[in-house]
């Protein structure tokens, strides 16, 4: 009797873990390529917020309002839409981010505290948006 029910027992306690094995399903690896390198997803140190056409396309009029959404992310408007829109990203004025657009560098790196006025440009302009947060100067180089 005590074989019987250690059988029983034993069968019961492998059965539901049998039965999560087999509902697992496999997904597809995801690849970042917020810089010039692609680099999977596990293998990279900065935190990357990825918005593909419909995310920008979602209510915003400007890139500001569209990035602004984004946690960490915060925009400073000294005016009306269309008028100067400041971004900082983790508390950081927008001097110590760096903004490409197609893989081109569009601040001018010899003007002192030059910014790229967010404020100016429509969600039409963009199909994708890449937000690496962190320190990027392997990828892009230092100022």
């Amino acid at each position: 009797m005590t074989t019987t029910s250690r059988l029983v027992l034993t069968a019961a306690l492998a059965l539901p873990n049998t039965l999560a094995a087999q509902s697992a399903i496999e997904l597809d690896e995801a690849l970042v390529t917020s810089g010039l390198i692609p680099v999977a997803v596990g293998e990279t140190g900065a935190t990357v917020e990825i918005l593909d056409d419909d995310e920008i396309a979602d209510g915003a009029a400007t890139l500001d309002d569209t990035l602004e959404r984004l946690p960490g992310v915060a925009v400073t408007r000294t005016g009306t839409p269309g008028s100067n829109a400041d971004l900082r990203i983790r508390g950081l004025p927008q001097r110590y981010t760096g903004v490409t657009i197609d893989g081109i560098d569009v601040i001018d790196p010899s003007a002192p505290q030059a910014a790229l006025n967010f404020g100016t440009m429509t969600r039409a302009l963009a199909d994708r948006i890449e937000v690496a947060k962190g320190t990027q100067t392997a990828v892009y180089g230092s100022d």
